[in-house]
Formats: structure tokens, C-alpha cells, sequence
């Protein structure tokens, strides 16, 4: 938690309440407002060590007037109550959720809360903390991780966010490229069924034609011009676009109806 969240709630708070601080121009972003913001920063350090404070910001109120900040610990923490302290324990909260809650966890298995941040030097903030995970005044804070701590954090997350993000692609991209492969793969098998069952027909057309002149049983086949059409216009239909286009199932179909018509015409001579 950083220490700036504390001079912002007083920034906030003296531009309310400071009638010197009403004019239309002062804005947060300018000369005015900087010198305000550095001014809160000041009194919160004063305030670290004081029980009350008092800082003298120049020329920053209505007409250049100087203003006079005041403040006491007491009204930081009633300032801080709900823009800090409740959101801060509302998210500590959220977290031991996450683990079970601290009925769950057990108030012995917390040994260790490590703090990291300017404000968790702050006396209320670590009193919030120790109110939220049911520990005593006396339960002392580890600070073994500095300020830098922050910064690689925060750079970490992003580039968790975009490894994430990359391996989701990756895993999107692999899963579209199984798909093709399954895809790719019953197109072949596709493919060599078809093939197959072309070789098929046209080995039985030729054994149909070598047969006239080396069969024994020749004598037993047709010599009619419907048989020769049949045989020709088989061997067209083998080499036509009706052919390549076909699917397995037309393929098959046309293979049973050309059984069907070998059986009409030779009959006799597939049973010799």
C-alpha cells in the first residue's frame, strides 16, 4: 500500500473545506494543485511523528494568499475510514475468502504478513490489517521485501496476463490445426475408398473383355450390342466428371448396380 493514497484523501478534504481553495482555476494538474499536493504530503510526514501538524503553502489560496493546513492523526483516520482503511480491509477480506476464510485457516495458521509500501508504516493501516486477521496489537509485521518488490510486481502481471493470453492463441491455434489434420485425414480415406472401388469396376470390365478371348467358358458370354454399350459405357463412366465427383456412397451404389447388370448378362458364365 502506498503512502500516496494518504495525501490524496487529504488533498481531496482541504479543497472541500478551504474556502481560500474555491477558485474556479485550481485544478489538480495545475501549479496551484501540485504545490497543495506536496503541501499534504509534508503534513502527513509531520503527522508520523506528531499528534497534530501544521503546514504553510504559498500562494496557492484566492489573491496568491498563502494557506495554512491543519490536521491531527485522528482526522486522517476518520478521513482515511472509508476511502482507505474499509477498502482495505474489504480486499484482504476477498482474499482470505479465496483461502477459506480465517475460520477455515485457523488464526495460528497465519504466522507471517509480509508488507511492502510506504503506507503500511502508517499505525491505523497496520491496526485495519490486524483487526481483519483477527491478530493483537502485539502481532509483529514482516518487512523483509522493499519498495522495488512493487514495481517487479506490477511488471509481472501484465506479462502473466500476456503469456495467458499468448498460450490461449497457441492452444486456439493448435486445436483449428487438429482439426484440419482430422479433416485432411477422412478426405484421404475418402479418396483411397474411392480409388479402390474404381479399380474395382475396371478390373471387372477388362476380366469381362479378356474373358471373350481366353476363357474356357467364352462361348458363354453375350455378344449382343447391349452387352458391348454396357461394357463401354462403363469404361466412360470410370473417366467421367459424374465419376470424380462422386462420393464413396455413390460409388458404392454404382459398383452394386453393375454387379446387378453382369449377373443379367452373364449369368451362365460366372456360374461355369
Amino acid at each position: 500500500l502506498g503512502a500516496g493514497i494518504i495525501d490524496i484523501v487529504l488533498y481531496h478534504h482541504f479543497r472541500a473545506t478551504l474556502p481560500s481553495l474555491a477558485k474556479a482555476e485550481f485544478k489538480s494538474n495545475s501549479r496551484s494543485g501540485q504545490k497543495l499536493l506536496e503541501g499534504c504530503r509534508i503534513l502527513k510526514h509531520l503527522l508520523s511523528m506528531l499528534p497534530e501538524g501544521n503546514v504553510t503553502v504559498e500562494t496557492i489560496g484566492n489573491n496568491e494568499m498563502d494557506v495554512k493546513l491543519s490536521a491531527s492523526r485522528e482526522l486522517v483516520k476518520q478521513l482515511c475510514q472509508g476511502e482507505v482503511l474499509n477498502k482495505l480491509k474489504s480486499m484482504i477480506e476477498k482474499a482470505l475468502t479465496k483461502s477459506g476464510g480465517v475460520v477455515a485457516l485457523g488464526e495460528e495458521d497465519i504466522s507471517v504478513v509480509e508488507l511492502t509500501g510506504g503506507g503500511c508504516r502508517i499505525p491505523m493501516i497496520q491496526d485495519a490489517i490486524r483487526d481483519v486477521i483477527g491478530k493483537a496489537e502485539d502481532f509483529v509485521f514482516s518487512r523483509s521485501l522493499d519498495d522495488t518488490s512493487l514495481a517487479l510486481g506490477a511488471a509481472m502481471i501484465p506479462y502473466s496476463i500476456e503469456a495467458h493470453t499468448v498460450d490461449a492463441e497457441r492452444e486456439e491455434t493448435r486445436t483449428k490445426l487438429l482439426e484440419t489434420e482430422v479433416a485432411l485425414a477422412e478426405k484421404d480415406e475418402q479418396l483411397r475408398r474411392k480409388d479402390e472401388i474404381r479399380n474395382q469396376i475396371e478390373s471387372h470390365i477388362l476380366e469381362l473383355r479378356s474373358a471373350r478371348h481366353s476363357s474356357a467358358h467364352s462361348s458363354l458370354l453375350p455378344k449382343t450390342d447391349e452387352f458391348n454399350s454396357f461394357l463401354d459405357g462403363t469404361d466412360d463412366w470410370l473417366f467421367s466428371d459424374e465419376c470424380e465427383e462422386a462420393s464413396v456412397e455413390q460409388m458404392i451404389e454404382k459398383w452394386t448396380q453393375i454387379q446387378g447388370r453382369t449377373q443379367e448378362f452373364c449369368g451362365d458364365y460366372l456360374a461355369a
